[in-house]
């Protein structure tokens, strides 16, 4: 049966679309008690942006969906919840733009599947911090309030109750 892709020329169908493992969770994001104010950053996810990315600061970053139907300011799908602790984030930013051409080369094919998928509709998120110890428990509190879809890794305080809810 046809979809609405088959007119297009992407190789994925209306189905391959589905999202099988999202959560939107209000009791998770009230779980969200950090103290330090991050202030958010972005650009489009391509590689003509990267120069807008820093080259001199690690932190944590996201990467969104944004539709950018009838220019609607809020709608927006939180995919994936990341961290640079040892690097710059303009360098993670490459790394993602590296994989997305290395494709199913990749090591990370879960993220490459988000990156093409999404392709022209993703946007890099980012904000700065500057004490390194803190990073990890920002990425942690984070993974812990969005639950994010492409994301594999969560930390123990709800890794177990994702387990229970995508077991079936």
């Amino acid at each position: 049966m046809d979809d609405i892709f088959s007119r297009q020329t992407s190789k994925y169908k209306l189905n391959d679309y589905k999202l099988t493992r999202m959560v939107l969770s209000p009791s998770h994001w009230c779980s969200y008690k950090l103290r330090s104010k991050l202030k958010w950053h972005y650009v489009k996810f391509e590689s003509t942006k990267s120069n807008y990315v820093p080259n001199n600061a690690g932190g944590v970053y996201t990467f969104i969906i944004k539709p950018g139907i009838a220019r609607h300011p809020s709608c927006s799908y939180l995919m994936y919840v990341g961290m640079t602790e040892r690097q710059m984030l303009r360098d993670r930013f490459s790394q993602y733009l590296s994989d997305k051409k290395r494709g199913d080369l990749s090591r990370r094919l879960h993220v490459v599947e988000m990156l093409d998928k999404w392709d022209g509709y993703l946007w890099f998120y980012y904000a700065v911090i500057h004490k390194r110890k803190d990073i990890k428990k920002v990425e942690n509190a984070l993974l812990a309030a969005y639950l994010p879809p492409s994301n594999h890794k969560f930390p123990a305080s709800v890794r177990h109750a994702l387990a229970k809810i995508f077991s079936h």
